[in-house]
Formats: C-alpha cells, structure tokens, sequence
C-alpha cells in the first residue's frame, strides 16, 4: 500500500513544478506606443464627456426643481380657484397641461442621460479592459508624455 501511494504524490508534484515553470515562461505583453498613446488619448476623451455630462446632470436637475416648484406652487392656487368661473378654470387647466409638458419632455431628457450614462459606463470598462495594468517601457512612456506635452502647447 505505501508504494502507490508514493508514487501519486511525486506525480501531483510533478504537476505543480510543470505549471510553475510554464507560469514564469510567460512573457508579459509590453504595450506599444501606440497602445500607450490610444490609452491616455481615451482618458482625455472620457474626462471631457465626463465634465459635460455632469454640467447635464446638474442643469436637468435644476429644471426638474424649478418644474416641482412651479407644480406646488400651481397645485397651491387651486384650493383659491373659483370652479364656477369657466375663464378661470380653463387658464388653471391651460397651465397645468402646459407644467405637464414640460415635465414629460424633462422625463425623456431623463431617459436620454441614463441612456448617456449607460453608454458612458460601457466606455469607461472598454477603456480600463484595454489599459488597466498595461505594461509600457519606460522609453515608450517617456516619449509618448513628451509627444503629448509637445502637443498640448502648439
């Protein structure tokens, strides 16, 4: 019994020793230029998109505030509204379909920065699959970041 059992032991460490070295036999991918380049290009890119859709977000929340103010403040003037007055039902009608509007054009606008969001978010994973942990050689590193200083002044 002890002599199968040895040698399944040396044949499991056989395996282990075999994939170690096959492990250090990898070559890690060193990036090109190009790579480098098209990867601190894309975060240029992302962080501009990044500042317009936060000044979006910011104006449509503010339209959305000012939209339920001016909705509270409509809906305040109905308790006063008197219902036998026709003129005046209609004008609080009129206003009120007119709120309704804007409210639906402000949920497509909605619609619209989720959809921009989305679209964002699958760029921002694009990017990181492509360039988190990329390996560059110094060199390529260097001359890239002059070549992007170079242009940056022009």
């Amino acid at each position: 019994m002890r002599h199968t059992t040895r040698p399944i032991v040396v044949a499991s460490l056989a395996l282990v020793w075999i994939a170690s070295s096959a492990q250090a036999q990898q070559t890690i991918k060193v990036a090109t230029r190009d790579e480098y380049r098209w990867c601190l290009d894309e975060e240029d890119r992302i962080r501009i998109l990044d500042r317009d859709f936060g000044l979006n977000t910011r104006e449509h929340a503010f339209k959305l505030k000012v939209l339920q103010d001016e909705i509270q403040a409509h809906v305040a003037q109905q308790a006063d509204l008197n219902t036998t007055d026709k003129e005046a039902v209609d004008t609080f009608n009129k206003k009120l379909q007119e709120l309704n509007a804007r409210g639906e054009a402000l949920n497509k606008r909605t619609d619209e920065l989720n959809e921009q969001a989305s679209t964002f978010n699958s760029r921002v994973a694009s990017m990181n699959k492509k360039c988190a942990g990329m390996v560059v050689n110094s060199k390529d590193r260097e001359a890239v970041l002059r070549e992007r200083t170079t242009n940056t002044q022009r």
